[in-house]
């Protein structure tokens, strides 16, 4: 048994290393993009901190999370950092349903929902390679996945000082996390309190995600950025109730059609294993139902970017984190085929949108290099201002660029001198 438990541990490492190695390599040649100039240059004050609170989000958490990384840490090391965070919030996804079940985690559930997230991403660039769209989308969730995991852990009786002042931390950052998924958070902390019989512990969760999304919906900026976009709340509430559930839900919900796939298939599985834990029946449909009220609670805002997607996605796989823990752990000769395949689909989409995005990155990078060469140059000739190229996107196979494409004002003042960029390019130069 012990052996069994050290083989095991072993093979977790070895899946983190594989996670970690898969997302760092692409991290490591990700350029600066877009608004990372911005908050490159951001004072980080109490004052900066404030004024940014009042006067346009109430990201509190993320938004000083991506200044730190950009002011503090070289590319290479806080792209490194960046990876770990994708990590961490994957091993987190593994040991959730592992942890509810007091059983071992799996690393080839780990690596599987590494693969569905990667490809099932609808904004893959924005929501974990560019730092700042990371911070928003990445790493708030990663707080999710952690207050999730100790809420867990708590409930299962492990408790010491130091857990619960973890456990308070994390739950006002999970709650402080994003506007359409700080209420999801809070009404699932609510109904595991009653769930787990009201367990007192668990009302440190309950408060501190209320705290958390309190501190990031109230906050004055969201009043002032939103009364820069009125076309959507001038519109009849009929008419935007009618426009959400109609176009732009299962429009959003349409983006996951391969965690669909593989959690239809997977269920299926379970069901001929015998192995439907009704813990873990219940967490997957829980999950589910945080999916959508994430996307559902787009109804009070103006746009739906598709990096806003990546809360819902989150749930999603957190959700069928349950199901494969079952379908993966245990195997009779009627399920194995449709645990195996379910695993082979996910593998073989990987291996190219993998290949792919890479390539895009790499071409991005490189036309960095000759960005910052012509910027270089006209600095040293004391030129009063650089024309440069227009960043070519190669195609992946998500959705959308592999990166944001907003070139912001920001940039001239990080390199010190006046900007001019080209019309988007056409090739790849």
């Amino acid at each position: 048994m012990r052996r069994k438990m050290v083989n095991n541990r072993l093979k977790m490492v070895i899946a983190i290393l594989i996670v970690f190695s898969l997302v760092y390599s692409i991290g490591f040649i990700t350029p600066m993009n877009s608004d990372d100039y911005t908050y490159a240059l951001r004072e980080l004050s109490l004052s900066s901190v404030k004024m940014h609170y009042l006067g346009w989000s109430g990201r509190v958490v993320s938004d000083t999370i991506s200044t730190s990384l950009l002011k503090f840490f070289s590319p290479h090391i806080y792209n490194a950092i960046n990876s770990a965070a994708l990590t961490l919030m994957v091993l987190c996804w593994t040991m959730i349903p592992a942890t509810l079940t007091k059983s071992s985690p799996s690393p080839y559930v780990m690596i599987f929902l590494f693969f569905l997230y990667f490809v099932a991403n609808p904004a893959l660039g924005q929501t974990n390679f560019w730092l700042v769209g990371s911070a928003n989308y990445l790493w708030t969730n990663m707080f999710i996945a952690i207050y999730i995991l100790i809420s867990i852990y708590l409930s299962n009786g492990k408790k010491s000082n130091l857990i619960l002042f973890v456990y308070a931390i994390s739950s006002i950052f999970a709650g402080c996390s994003n506007e359409n998924t700080s209420l999801v958070v809070v009404l699932i902390s609510v109904a595991y309190f009653f769930i787990m019989n009201r367990n007192k512990y668990l009302l440190i969760g309950v408060f501190g995600s209320a705290i958390g999304a309190g501190v990031l919906l109230l906050a004055p900026g969201n009043l002032s950025r939103a009364s820069t976009i009125q076309d959507w709340y001038n519109q009849p509430l009929a008419w935007r109730v009618l426009e959400h559930f109609s176009e732009r839900l299962p429009s959003a919900m349409g983006a996951y059609w391969q965690v669909y796939i593989a959690f239809i298939i997977l269920l299926i599985s379970v069901v001929l294993s015998r192995n439907s834990s009704s813990k873990l029946m219940f967490g997957s449909f829980l999950f589910m139902l945080g999916a959508i009220a994430a996307n559902v609670a787009f109804l009070a805002s103006p746009a739906m970017p598709s990096r806003a997607l990546n809360g819902a996605l989150c749930f999603m796989i957190l959700s069928i984190s349950f199901v494969a823990h079952s379908a993966f752990t245990k195997f009779n000769k009627a399920s194995i085929y449709l645990s195996v395949t379910t695993y082979a689909m996910a593998f073989l989409y990987f291996i190219p949108s993998y290949i792919l995005y890479y390539s895009s990155i790499k071409s991005i990078s490189k036309q960095t290099e000759i960005r910052e060469e012509i910027i270089d140059r006209a600095k040293h000739n004391k030129q009063d201002q650089a024309i440069i190229p227009d960043y070519y996107f190669p195609p992946v196979l998500h959705a959308g660029p592999s990166l944001d494409t907003f070139n912001s004002e920001a940039m001239s003042r990080y390199y010190g001198i006046d900007l001019k960029i080209t019309a988007p390019g056409f090739f790849d130069y």
